[in-house]
């Protein structure tokens, strides 16, 4: 922490990913007019236009998703970072409380087969690579993403998706984790997987689109901050 402090104190612009990043460097003694907010963010132009009724009953009916059934989705690496295992011991709870409850699963990493066991009794659903479309598609049909571990840009897929998160109090989340409204945008629940699986079960979940940030502001932040710098 100190030396990132010295570096920001020597730079000629600080980039800030997110607001809260900005404060952190003012608050270091960096002046305002080197501080660059970028408002780091991806392309959600995909989730721009909903879905055509048929598209959304072919993907239901290629994963077996059958109507009334609580469907949930998860976007991201298969990873340390993103908590699978803490994911897998939530499922098992929620399993205890809601068998009928299904989590379309749409990413790769080293720690899928934490998942295997969900996958056999019909739990979890494999989607493979999130793609935009696959990304669309769980948007759909899904009632939260679930994120126990780091939440990064997935809260600017949730957001342009209308879908909220669910997550926990982790000390590790990426910036954009700001973007988010606790009871709106993302639920906590606390760092414990019972948990987990009630405020999954139990969420007043409102399913809306909700602005964020765009990638031509970012693009536009960024490059403003270079000429400054230049200046």
């Amino acid at each position: 922490m100190a030396l990132e402090r010295m570096l920001m104190k020597r730079s000629d612009q600080v980039f800030a990913y997110t607001p809260g990043g900005a404060e952190f460097a003012r608050e270091s003694g960096v002046n305002l007019d080197r501080i660059t907010t970028v408002m780091n963010t991806l392309d959600t132009s995909y989730a721009s236009q909903a879905l055509a009724p048929d598209t959304v009953l072919a993907f239901r009916e290629r994963w077996g998703l059958r109507p009334g059934e609580r469907v949930y989705g998860y976007i991201g690496g298969l990873d340390a970072s993103k908590r699978v295992g803490f994911l897998a011991e939530s499922l098992d709870r929620l399993w205890e409380i809601d068998r009928s409850a299904r989590v379309l699963v749409a990413g790769e990493g080293r720690d899928a087969d934490l998942l295997s066991s969900h996958v056999n009794r019909g739990q979890v659903v494999r989607l493979g690579f999130a793609d935009n479309s696959t990304k669309a598609a769980i948007g759909a049909v899904s009632s939260a993403i679930l994120m126990p571990g780091r939440i990064g840009l997935i809260a600017c897929d949730a957001l342009a998706l209308g879908v909220p998160l669910v997550s926990t109090r982790w000390p590790f989340h990426a910036p954009e984790a700001e973007y988010l409204q606790e009871g709106d945008s993302v639920f906590y629940a606390a760092d414990e997987p019972a948990d987990f699986a009630r405020v999954v079960h139990g969420g007043a979940f409102v399913r809306r689109k909700r602005t964020v940030p765009s990638l031509e502001q970012m693009t536009e932040n960024f490059a403003h901050g270079v000429h400054r710098m230049l200046a």
